[in-house]
């Protein structure tokens, strides 16, 4: 291996060796150890060597101590130090050392020097060296840094992973210049016969040196998460695809195991048992459950799906709600789902398609002319509205369908009354009232369901955001002026009117639906009241509606006109019919003959 570092000198030299001997030391199994070549070659310790220092200088001194805090993604920190029994006894084979922890193939490490000083004032070198080994023992990838804080890649095959730390200070040995103040303190000791004489002398040689070493264990990736569809169950735990206003409904979702082979939920703090999150909101956006957490006591297998506890009650008097489900982030911290695009919140729209629109509003008479002295016309006026109820059906048939309608004049109610219109169906009505009529327009407005509205006319449909912008119309009555007699002399060849058409686009699709019937009979019991106590038989019934995606509104005015004149006028006597043959043309009665039209 080749390593290029910025130091020069001593530190240089230093580094490039502790580097190459640790390295060598991990491949142990693949390369025998070296044996000298000159039978008078001696072999010593690094920790000996400093012994050795200490005499031959009368001097004490101590060595750093490499220490450091590994971080998981998976929330763990692990504080590695050797302790006394590993610093007098340090490791020598991977197999002796346990993993601090254990870790998902993905999940990042986090690796921060924690050493303490020896004998120098302040750290002047790092050696980190990290390997990766797959299940086979192969090393598929080592990271070998100076840098204080090194940057380390996640791991990608499971396997473990091996981090070591060796350190240096600044201590100066007075008389040995080459001497670089590294660890002799550490739980790995590594042997290996050193390709430059560090002591400067040709029959002694270094083979023993010291790091502090961490262990972590690398699985395979495990990913769960929420399946669709989101299902919703009564009071009575049926499933249920529309709910009522003001009754209590529950929600509950699947969790697939996806992939890997470890099964989760086998420990409550490592690895718990799945646990989901439940949010619902009405069509007013009101949290009815906000993130309520649910938690199962099943294991789930690989390949397996398991079915969650529903969540608590929830109901609300608009009858729509809106059903999110995710799973809890603890899982995906802890290294059970790596794939976070099936962690959700996945959610469902439920509620009464419920939709009143006033399809058409027309008055009579369209204009109303003015005498000399008239300022209002005090007359019948006669409405045509036909509205519309694009409604589910639901269990008992109680729905409401008799809205209120309302018809104003200038905001002023000039009639109001509940009209039938039951779901799926359109009803017109005619109604006369008295009102009076001004010069120039009459605007009046309709409006079926109008506020404040009753318990159950709070309408829905789904892909309108606004369900009650087509619940009103307008149309006018054109109060004509009263015009001079001089006027009806003038020559008059064309009429010019204009004309207002409102129109509407609804598009969607063919969507099946359920309801529950109850078929009401008699059990034979009696209440403490002595009243005859009922139950239901349930029927499902299938029915089709239309699911809007699309709906707009818009008007446009339209202008119009006709021209016309006066081609003949025709005139017959006996005088003509004897002496002309026939009909006289009055427009062009012929010569000395004079006509006025």
């Amino acid at each position: 291996m080749k390593r290029l570092r910025k130091n020069k000198g001593k530190n240089n030299i230093g580094s490039r060796i502790l580097v190459i001997v640790l390295l060598l030391s991990m491949m142990i199994p693949l390369f025998p150890t070296m044996k000298a070549e000159a039978a008078d070659v001696e072999y010593i310790d690094y920790r000996d060597l400093l012994d050795v220092y200490k005499r031959k200088y009368n001097v004490d001194f101590d060595t750093p101590t490499p220490k450091f805090e590994l971080k998981i993604e998976n929330g763990e920190t692990h504080f590695i130090a050797p302790t006394l029994k590993e610093d007098a006894n340090p490791y020598k084979h991977r197999s002796q050392i346990k993993p601090v922890d254990t870790i998902k193939v993905g999940q990042k490490l986090d690796v921060t020097h924690k050493s303490s000083l020896g004998s120098g004032k302040k750290f002047v070198r790092w050696d980190w060296q990290i390997y990766y080994r797959d299940e086979n023992d192969n090393v598929y990838n080592s990271i070998i840094s100076d840098k204080e804080k090194p940057n380390i890649p996640a791991p990608t095959k499971p396997g473990e992973i091996m981090i070591f730390l060796n350190i240096a200070d600044d201590y100066e040995l007075k008389g040995n210049p080459r001497h670089l103040n590294s660890s002799s303190h550490g739980n790995w000791r590594t042997e290996k016969i050193m390709d430059f004489n560090i002591p400067n002398n040709p029959d002694l040689q270094v083979k023993g040196w010291y790091f502090t070493g961490a262990k972590i264990k690398v699985e395979e990736i495990t990913d769960i998460g929420v399946q669709h569809p989101i299902k919703v169950y009564d009071e009575n735990n049926r499933e249920v695809q529309f709910i009522e206003p003001n009754k209590n409904y529950k929600a509950s979702v699947d969790v697939k195991h996806f992939l890997g082979e470890e099964i989760v939920g086998l420990d409550p703090a490592k690895n718990p048992k799945v646990k989901v999150l439940y949010t619902v909101t009405d069509i007013k956006k009101r949290f009815l459950l906000n993130k309520q957490p649910v938690q199962t006591n099943q294991i789930l297998k690989p390949k397996k799906t398991i079915t969650m506890p529903k969540s608590d009650n929830f109901a609300t008097e608009t009858g729509f709600v809106k059903v999110c489900a995710e799973l809890d982030p603890i899982h995906r911290k802890l290294g059970y789902s790596s794939n976070p695009s099936n962690d959700g919140p996945i959610c469902r729209e439920i509620g009464m398609i419920k939709n009143y629109s006033m399809k058409d509003f027309q008055v009579f008479p369209k204009s109303v002319g003015f005498g000399k002295n008239d300022t209002v016309i005090k007359r019948p006026i006669t409405f045509i509205f036909t509205i519309s109820n694009e409604s589910s059906p639901e269990a008992k048939m109680n729905l409401p369908s008799s809205p209120l309608v309302t018809i104003r004049d200038k905001g002023k109610i000039i009639w109001s009354g509940t009209v039938l219109v039951q779901p799926g169906k359109t009803t017109t009505k005619t109604v006369t009232v008295n009102g009076n009529i001004y010069v120039g327009n009459n605007d009046f407005e309709a409006e079926v369901n109008p506020p404040p509205r009753p318990p159950g006319e709070t309408e829905f449909k789904p892909g309108m955001p606004d369900p009650y912008a087509d619940n009103k119309k307008k149309t006018s009555i054109l109060g004509v002026e009263y015009a001079r007699c001089q006027e009806c002399f003038k020559p008059h060849k064309r009429n010019d009117w204009r004309e207002k058409w409102d129109w509407t686009e609804t598009l969607g699709n063919v969507a099946n639906g359920t309801y529950s019937y109850c078929h009401e009979y008699n059990t034979g019991k009696k209440d403490k009241n002595g009243n005859l106590i009922t139950a239901c038989n349930y029927e499902t019934v299938s029915y089709q509606y239309c699911k809007t995606y699309s709906y707009k509104e818009w008007s446009e005015i339209h202008d119009y006109y006709e021209t016309y004149q006066i081609k003949e006028v025709n005139f017959t006597s006996k005088y003509s019919k004897d002496v002309q043959g026939g009909t006289i043309n009055l427009k062009n009665p012929g010569y000395n003959k004079e006509g006025k039209i």
